[in-house]
């Protein structure tokens, strides 16, 4: 995202912004913002709303983010019958506003995004290919969770490797090397070349024969002075 810069958000009907108390806009234009509230009063939820409106229902998915608590997660706030996130981003003397909603209104499409107020675009892989970041991405090199600061704090020793190699971005080359180890692949591929090899003797042994057989063939051509 080094070529875009966050500009403002404007959040309504998500987590801790009840659709009652309206649109909340916060703006993101200084070198430098500090959110401060009560516990409870959508600090994270300011976050969490940005974070959403890049990446939809992944945010709220546990096998995505690899978050215990992101298990059953709500986006929309329960008193609320619409959830809205609209962020705007600024680069490459383009405005980039990203928009997402849990309802579709009108011809209007749940999710959309668009440069300088140009042709609404819809598909959501090619708004990461522009920004240049995924949700794995995001999460561990934009946006620092508090669930995975507090696992790296007060957890047993096996749940803070797992936060950290959340934060580093490993989860998934993690998972892998697990399987790897699960599947004894390295038996495996063992088993596999012995096998292999088996193969390529019994081909060299079927192709002496065969040349055996030819040269037979060709002395006994000869012997009889058959052309």
């Amino acid at each position: 995202m080094e070529n875009y810069r966050l500009v403002s958000v404007k959040i309504k009907g998500f987590r801790g912004f009840p659709e009652q108390a309206g649109e909340r806009e916060f703006r993101f234009d200084q070198a430098c913002t500090l959110i401060v509230g009560t516990q409870g009063g959508g600090k994270s939820s300011t976050l969490n709303a940005i974070e959403w409106c890049l990446f939809g229902k992944d945010v709220a998915n546990k096998s995505a983010t690899k978050i215990e608590e992101r298990k059953n997660w709500l986006v929309k706030n329960q008193s609320s019958r619409e959830t809205t996130v609209e962020v705007i981003f600024e680069g490459n003397e383009e405005i980039l506003k990203v928009y997402r909603s849990d309802r579709k209104r009108g011809d209007n499409p749940k999710f959309y995004y668009q440069i300088n107020n140009g042709e609404y675009q819809v598909k959501e892989a090619d708004l990461r290919v522009l920004l240049g970041v995924e949700l794995s991405d995001y999460m561990s090199c934009v946006y620092l969770h508090q669930e995975t600061i507090s696992a790296l704090l007060i957890q047993e020793p096996k749940e803070r490797k797992n936060a950290l190699d959340r934060l580093m971005g490993l989860t998934d080359w993690r998972n892998l090397l697990d399987g790897i180890k699960r599947a004894k692949a390295q038996e495996e591929f063992k088993k596999i070349d012995q096998e292999f090899n088996q193969i390529i003797s019994k081909i060299e042994t079927a192709k002496a024969i065969k040349e055996n057989d030819l040269g037979l063939a060709e002395e006994e051509a000869i012997f009889h002075d058959i052309p």
